[in-house]
């Protein structure tokens, strides 16, 4: 109540106007008076570089893979190493694979040529020994047709 002035008479109270400079209230020193002593404009710039600082710290691991790869998106070259590396590691399996059944089926091959040569051992009348296939042909079994039931039915019609 800077303005006003109290003023007290047999239990009423009158108010009496004084007046001010306008110029000196509409100071801007006397505005900014309490901003000046506040603590704000440190706290801001101290807020900022906290944030500043704290956001480069969080991006130091992409800023690192952004100078390795040459590149402001490293994700994608990182995804396309990755698909490269899964396909290679697929065609070596793949010829693993092949490899392996070459070998096997040149161990069959041995195998079967050791068996060829183990299982003819029977000879022909000038002294060679008979293919398997020969003997195979030759062998008589001793199995015999069983009579079928449809030659009883092709009697009563």
């Amino acid at each position: 109540m800077d303005d006003k002035i109290k003023k007290e008479t047999n239990g009423s109270l009158h108010l009496k106007k004084i007046e001010h400079d306008p110029i000196e209230d509409i100071s801007a020193d006397k505005l900014m008076e309490n901003v000046r002593k506040s603590i704000m404009p440190k706290g801001f710039i101290l807020s900022a570089v906290f944030h500043v600082v704290f956001i480069v710290m969080l991006s130091l691991g992409f800023i690192k893979l952004c100078f390795e790869y040459k590149t402001m998106d490293p994700t994608t070259m990182i995804a396309d190493a990755a698909e490269a590396k899964a396909e290679t590691v697929k065609l070596q399996k793949r010829e693993e694979a092949k490899q392996a059944a070459i070998e096997k089926a040149k161990a069959e091959a041995t195998q079967q040529q050791t068996n060829s040569t183990q299982q003819t051992t029977e000879l022909t009348p000038d002294g060679k020994s008979v293919p398997k296939v020969l003997k195979d042909i030759n062998e008589v079994s001793d199995e015999r047709p069983v009579k079928s039931s449809l030659d009883s039915l092709d009697d009563e019609f």
